[in-house]
């Protein structure tokens, strides 16, 4: 018999190792609120068509396809070879490294960006014009 699903949009629902509070790290992560709660749909499956996890996350169909092909370009999911197709999510301590190593990466590139621009404090001052007051 096949089990009854509910939308991860109920306060209640829990993914054994990460809740919904999850979803907040996982912004914190730099994905949006809305691909995290399909991320975390998809952890809960396993395995499982778009309108499955649409359901679960509690996302239109349609945007679930282009929700999912982003965590697919981010290293967090993979769409299987079955027709129709299904989904399979990377496991959760895996994505959660992918994501801190992206981040990471970006705030290390904005580090050398803000030291650059303090570094030479000429390149960031306008020049001075005599009329001003």
């Amino acid at each position: 018999m096949p089990t009854k699903l509910t939308p991860l949009k109920d306060s209640s629902q829990t993914f054994g190792y990460c809740g919904l509070e999850g979803v907040g790290v996982l912004v914190g992560l730099g994905l949006t609120e809305r691909q995290a709660r399909v991320y975390l749909s998809l952890l809960k499956t396993g395995c499982a068509k778009a309108r499955v996890v649409a359901g679960l996350a509690g996302v239109p169909r349609q945007e679930a396809y282009v929700l999912l092909l982003e965590l697919q370009r981010l290293g967090l999911a993979r769409q299987n070879l079955t027709f129709p197709a299904s989904y399979s999510a990377t496991p959760f301590v895996e994505g959660v490294r992918l994501l801190l190593e992206r981040k990471t990466q970006e705030l290390t590139n904005l580090t050398l960006k803000a030291n650059q621009l303090t570094s030479n404090p000429a390149q960031t001052q306008p020049p001075c014009r005599p009329n001003c007051a």
